[in-house]
């Protein structure tokens, strides 16, 4: 099973008044990419009590690919930088879509010269991102900023 399914599960096991984003985006079938999951306190929990569970992250990628081939318009939204920012930007240079959208949610900055600061606008050199996109990187906390996103976004759509 890939992550993202696996995530997609658990939000449609959540208490239908939860409103987190996993049970968001599992109503509305987007897919959660979480690359470094196995690194997470819950995988942890997960792989000690649940020893034949495999998550494959392969198949996020495949899956990842397939989005932004079969895309329209291709966009990304990246919070943190590190694994996440590189597992899709990666999945974005062997598409023929590069992304037409990007925001990125980091604390880091580019001046270290480390990939989770790494300007957006440097990845239109690797054909990640569309030469004519849109796209802004937030430097702020995530647990700030994402909320402070989607209750924007929520508000937008009502």
């Amino acid at each position: 099973m890939s992550v993202s399914s696996f995530l997609k599960y658990l939000g449609e096991n959540l208490p239908p008044d939860n409103n987190s984003i996993l049970k968001i985006c599992a109503e509305k079938n987007v897919p959660i990419f979480c690359p470094a999951f196995t690194d997470s306190g819950l995988a942890l929990q997960l792989g000690f009590h649940h020893q034949n569970l495999n998550l494959n992250h392969f198949k996020d990628m495949l899956n990842m690919v397939n989005l932004a081939w079969d895309a329209k318009h291709a966009g990304v939204c990246i919070v943190g930088g590190g694994v996440p920012k590189n597992f899709i930007m990666q999945s974005l240079q062997f598409c023929p879509n590069s992304a037409q959208y990007a925001i990125q949610i980091t604390m880091d900055r580019p001046e270290q010269g480390g990939l989770s600061g790494a300007t957006l606008h440097e990845a239109i050199s690797w054909g990640k991102v569309h030469q004519s996109a849109k796209f802004s990187t937030v430097i702020s906390d995530a647990t700030i900023a994402l909320p402070v996103m989607l209750w924007f976004l929520k508000k937008s759509l009502l």
